[in-house]
């Protein structure tokens, strides 16, 4: 019987290693799976790769100054990490944390197995790291918490073995333990809570706890230099005190911590509420199981610790996130897998099979349906639409940071303007200045200086329109101050949501308005439009700006929406839907008898068809009809209501001197359906942002065209790139002009920029491939039905523009795939 026992433990020896690196294996593949499609940075991701670029003197020097900064170990180690030669993009730099993630899989094992003394149950503590979507999330991101969570673990372990074994086990606890101290200030909590425990464990040995307190000294003056030169803890202060402590908080933090642990940060409620009760209620049966263990009493104060940390976050108002406790997270897990334990043998494997299906059904939302960050939208819809005399102001600091990874990457301005400016000015169309408000958090923008700070832009710069980033809020403009002020100065034309922030558009010039005054013009019995003004020539691409004075009649519970459209009698129809009073003063908050003066804009396309418009007008509520409106007491019949009339002038387009394109190139393209005055457009340049770009990549190409005659309709450019045989592997199909200034539009010799901007695929195979272009014309109503133009020059459909060179470098997504795939058919075998 011993024998057997003896045989038996010696296979679990073995078999344990290989049975935790497939599963670490198996939670690398899934960490791995779309994350090239991720999508763009999020702002923390940003300010890792931002201090990782930096030199190891400037980025100590730099992390130590900022507000809400974090130690820097992660960010020493990303600096490393770039070293390696591989390009710098957002996959790279997510794989450093994706290795920590990994890591912590057989570190959860080796913590789970010396707490619950079963190999089973560790071994499911280790496949539930491997596929908990909120360890997956957290190794997907370029930032510092797997890697905590996982120095975490390992302190948690040895500290146990170092009490049950001593000696070299201290050293390997100090040494860990201080570099989760170098990575963030939570982990403050792991030593606390050492503390705790060996005061339980060692009570009758005060001899012992006296020897840990001095060995545990060392720690904490290993850990004094940073704290001595880490400024930002002093510049922490003016925010002590003002943190939320409402109980409508606290129980937002108690139910993302309750959703997040369990299901993950991305899953819709419906869906996460009975997986976290599932879930919650086998780390209860867990709890319940193990308490009468001493080793329990380690995670009992960790819990208590880091609660405490939580506390004092609140205090210096630091918004809470589930991240920040996310080194109970896998103690979290062990309470789970012990909950497990109290099935029935029989029944353990069904048991833990459908708990590891509910845990892993998030992925599916995860890993195929989400996207990250979007803020590369923002910066190439600036620079698609914007004109001269355009700005930008950006809210919050860090901000800048993200305007400038996204649209100053490769050609970073220089400042050269007054200190609210910030320095990252390049955009390729135009030099814009890119103001920050505020100029540092915390604490909060003040309304006064912001007051001075937006007058100044207006009076000193005088742009003629401003492009408004909004993010972040929170902590920069918490109660939307910069856009209220725009309401009441500007005119807005434009407003759209990304994912990582808000992008809106404002006219802040003066320009000539006319006024009417309407005789007792009421919108049904709710409101009155005691005057209002239209601008009187708008430019195509402009924002044509509407001022209204209205004074509400009686209280309503609408917030009441008005719709304007521009119409002529040749079919053109641009419209715009606004709230009255913008959504910061809906008409449902006004008194009666208050008169709101409210601007708003229509923006207007920069191809749009000089002439004249009428400008109508319907009110309306949601899922109500529209308002009637009375004049001196007679309804109007028209729907809408016409306010006046416009004419919209000439849009000039975005002239540029052939002579200066980065690759002149003379190319007329002609109909060859006309016999005479065939020429329609000419290329007479070109330029590519990188001659050299990755499968799935952004080619970025700009085309300089020429209008040889006026052009009735629509033309295609067509952008392919053919290989060496001369196969086409990829194509990419825009109106020319696009939305910004289409061919039609055109005026004879107009010279227009016109970017393309499209992603390569992903499985494009490296080489080299020559980059053509033709230009088509719809034939008809059907895209199948565009016909080729003729180039006159050359007697072709096509001209070459270069050669573009596609190149993966290290492929390591497919390096990985191919390992995992190796590795399970040796073990097939």
């Amino acid at each position: 019987m011993a024998k057997q026992q003896i045989a038996r433990a010696g296979t679990n020896l073995v078999r344990a290693p290989i049975l935790i690196a497939l599963i670490a294996l198996a939670g690398l593949a899934v960490r791995l799976i779309h994350l090239e499609q991720l999508g763009n940075f999020d702002f923390d991701e940003v300010a890792s790769f931002h201090y990782a670029e930096l030199s190891l003197p400037d980025m100590l020097r730099t992390v130590t100054s900022r507000s809400f900064e974090h130690p820097p170990l992660y960010y020493i180690l990303l600096h490393f990490w770039f070293l390696l030669p591989v390009e710098r993009s957002e996959l790279f730099t997510r794989l450093l944390s994706v290795a920590f993630g990994t890591l912590m899989i057989p570190a959860a094992y080796l913590l789970a197995s010396r707490m619950l003394r079963s190999s089973r149950a560790a071994s499911f503590t280790a496949f539930l790291v491997a596929i908990a979507p909120l360890e997956v999330f957290l190794s997907r991101e370029a930032r510092m918490y797997t890697l905590l969570a996982l120095l975490a673990t390992l302190s948690l372990w040895l500290l146990l073995q170092a009490v049950a074994r001593g000696r070299w086990w201290w050293l390997a606890y100090a040494i860990v333990t201080l570099l989760a101290l170098y990575t963030h200030y939570i982990a403050v909590a792991l030593p606390i809570a050492g503390n705790l425990y060996l005061l339980w464990v060692w009570r009758k040995e005060a001899h012992r706890f006296a020897r840990f307190a001095a060995f545990e000294l060392v720690i904490a003056l290993a850990h004094l230099p940073w704290l001595g030169i880490a400024t930002s803890i002093q510049t922490m202060r003016p925010a002590i005190g003002t943190g939320d402590w409402r109980w409508g908080y606290v129980f937002t933090i108690a139910e993302s911590t309750w959703q997040q642990f369990a299901a993950g940060p991305v899953l819709s409620a419906f869906w996460a509420f009975p997986i976290a009760v599932i879930v919650w209620l086998f780390a209860i049966l867990g709890m319940g199981s193990r308490l009468h263990r001493r080793e329990s009493l380690l995670l009992a104060a960790l819990l208590v610790c880091t609660i405490a940390a939580v506390v004092a976050l609140l205090v210096i108002d630091r918004p809470f996130r589930v991240r920040y406790i996310f080194i109970l997270h896998v103690p979290f897990l062990i309470l789970v897998a012990a909950g497990l334990e109290r099935v029935r043998s029989k029944r353990w494997w069904l048991a833990a099979g459908g708990l590891a299906v509910l845990i892993s059904l998030p992925l599916i939302t995860y890993l195929f349906g989400y996207q990250r960050g979007d803020y590369e939208r923002i910066t190439q819809r600036v620079e698609l639409l914007a004109i001269e005399g355009d700005e930008v102001v950006l809210t919050g600091p860090w901000q800048e940071w993200f305007w400038c990874h996204y649209a100053a990457r490769k050609d970073a301005g220089t400042a050269t303007t007054v200190a609210i400016s910030s320095g990252c000015l390049h955009i390729p169309k135009y030099d814009m200045f890119v103001h920050r408000i505020p100029l540092s958090v915390p604490p909060a923008l003040d309304p006064a200086q912001t007051d001075k700070d937006l007058r100044f832009i207006l009076e000193r710069h005088k742009p003629k329109r401003l492009w408004f980033v909004q993010a972040g809020l929170e902590w920069a403009d918490p109660t939307n101050y910069v856009e209220r002020w725009l309401t009441e100065n500007a005119w807005r034309g434009y407003r759209r949501a990304y994912l990582n922030g808000v992008l809106s558009l404002w006219a802040v010039a003066e320009h000539q308005m006319n006024r009417f005054t309407p005789v007792d013009m009421i919108v049904g019995d709710t409101l009155a439009v005691d005057w209002y003004e239209i601008e009187r020539l708008p430019q195509a691409g402009s924002i044509v700006r509407v001022t209204l004075g209205l004074r509400l009649l009686k209280k309503t519970e609408n917030d009441i929406k008005l719709s304007f459209r521009l119409f002529d009698g040749r079919g053109e129809y641009i419209q715009r839907d606004v709230y009255v009073g913008h959504p910061h003063h809906p008409t449902s908050t006004w008194n009666v008898g208050e008169t709101v003066v409210f601007r708003t804009g229509i923006l207007l396309p920069p191809g749009a068809k000089p002439g004249i418009y009428s400008l109508g007008s319907i009110f309306y509520a949601d899922f109500t009809p529209p308002y009637s409106i009375t004049i001196a007491g007679t309804g109007q019949a028209n729907n809408p209501y016409v306010l006046g009339e416009i004419e919209i002038q000439r849009h000039p387009p975005h002239v540029v001197d052939p002579t200066v394109t980065p690759n002149q190139k003379s190319v007329a393209f002609a109909d060859p359906e006309k016999t005479s005055n065939r020429q329609m457009v000419a290329l007479e340049g070109y330029g590519l942002d990188d001659e050299t770009v990755r499968p799935g990549e952004r080619l970025q190409i700009l085309l300089v065209w020429r209008a040889l005659r006026k052009i009735d309709a629509q033309l295609y450019a067509e952008l392919r790139l053919l290989d060496a045989q001369g196969t086409v592997a990829w194509v990419h199909q825009r109106v020319i002009g696009g939305d910004t200034y289409r061919v039609d539009r055109w005026i004879t010799n107009d010279f227009v920029r016109d970017w393309y901007l499209s992603d390569l695929a992903a499985t494009l195979p490296d080489g080299e491939y020559s980059l053509h272009l033709r230009v088509l014309k719809p034939a008809g109503r059907e895209a199948a039905d565009l016909i080729a133009l003729v180039d006159v020059a050359e007697n072709e459909i096509s001209v070459s523009l270069g050669t573009v060179h596609v190149k993966s470098q290290v492929d390591l997504l497919e390096f990985f795939q191919s390992g995992l795939q190796r590795v399970w058919r040796r073990f097939i075998r």
